[in-house]
């Protein structure tokens, strides 16, 4: 619950414009004082870290090394100047670690349809069948999907909170 509610603060940040990739953005974070900082940098560093802190738990136990945060942060989260394909790349490990944590949780076995998400959206071929997917938790916010219209067109759209 704590990823997925992090995770979504991300998401809406994200939305909103900002970026954490950006020489400006990164810089400011790393070195201005609190006082310095704007309201959606301490709400992407607050989230960022409760997201770590939540997948590192059932990792690390209770004791959680800083080098764990430094690697987690480097492996899941926008690093200076990475690409839009980079940055796609880690929203989409952290949706695939916050399906993991969830199918750890509630005992279920993760199919390959749920590691299939990760690849270009699936092709629902209506939109019930695209509601039926996210009702059982084969889509998550955030993800991308398509499906056909009754025009037959394929419909581009992703899953919002």
């Amino acid at each position: 619950g704590r990823m997925r509610y992090n995770d979504q603060v991300l998401d809406r940040l994200e939305r909103r414009g900002f970026n954490p990739a950006k020489i400006s953005e990164s810089v400011s974070m790393a070195i201005l004082p609190e006082i310095g900082k704007t309201a959606d940098q301490k709400l992407y560093i607050a989230a960022r870290a409760n997201w770590v802190a939540a997948n590192l738990r059932k990792e690390s136990g209770a004791a959680i090394a800083e080098s764990e945060y430094e690697g987690a942060f480097n492996q899941y989260f926008p690093l200076i100047n990475d690409s839009d394909e980079i940055i796609e790349f880690k929203r989409r490990l952290r949706k695939q670690a916050e399906r993991d944590m969830r199918d750890a949780a509630m005992g279920t076995h993760v199919s390959s349809e749920e590691y299939e998400t990760l690849a270009p959206p699936t092709i629902y071929q209506s939109k019930a069948e695209l509601e039926k997917a996210y009702a059982d938790g084969k889509l998550s916010i955030g993800d991308s999907y398509q499906y056909i219209n009754e025009s037959g067109q394929i419909v581009d759209g992703k899953v919002e909170p």
